[in-house]
């Protein structure tokens, strides 16, 4: 599972997860891939992905989607599953600025062999505890795993630029005059 772009309140954040096998054999029949969404994010659509069964409506905070194509050994689906969520105020909670919040998500099924099925531990940190769980790497190891997203306060910048003819020195007043059609742009000298 890998985060595309940034993340902001009030704004639409992207995933995208591929599913590989570790397993010792080909999988075999359907394959589930379940995803709980942290406090703070919601579904902006329902899931894609091709030769992928989604569910999970537009404001949901989880959803799965279901595959039968065959994963050969040490292989990953081609198909990928694109993931849209909306990032809501809530998920910087009280007047944080950032916050790093954990995506969690459980692949399951496939005819996998019990020695690699979900664990008991996995499954409890993925229902409570998403941030017990391995972060979701290139190379896949576990069934169940967390991306760690940072999500920062969305900000914006209004105002009036104005030729300074008045009376009162850098304060709009009614002797300057308004200059339309510009754009101001901040820059971050640091960056």
């Amino acid at each position: 599972k890998q985060a595309l772009g940034g993340f902001a309140t009030g704004n639409e954040g992207r995933y995208r997860i591929a599913v590989a096998n570790i397993g010792q054999l080909p999988s075999s029949g359907s394959y589930t891939v379940q995803d709980r969404l942290p406090t703070g994010m919601v579904l902006a659509a329902t899931p894609t992905g091709s030769g992928w069964a989604c569910n999970g409506a537009t404001g949901a905070t989880e959803f799965s989607c279901a595959s039968t194509a065959v994963i050969a050994v040490g292989a990953a689906n081609a198909a990928v599953i694109e993931l849209r969520v909306r990032v809501l105020d809530s998920a910087l909670g009280g007047g944080a600025t950032s916050a790093v919040l954990n995506n969690a998500v459980l692949v399951s099924g496939g005819g996998e062999s019990v020695a690699y099925q979900p664990s008991a531990a996995e499954i409890a940190n993925f229902n409570g505890n998403p941030a017990a769980l391995p972060e979701c790497g290139a190379a896949p190891a576990r069934n169940a795993c967390r991306t760690a997203t940072t999500v920062q306060r969305s900000a914006s910048v209004a105002g009036t630029v104005w030729f300074e003819t008045g009376s009162v020195a850098r304060q709009l007043d009614p002797g300057d005059t308004r200059l339309g059609g510009w754009t101001v742009e901040l820059v971050d000298a640091d960056a």
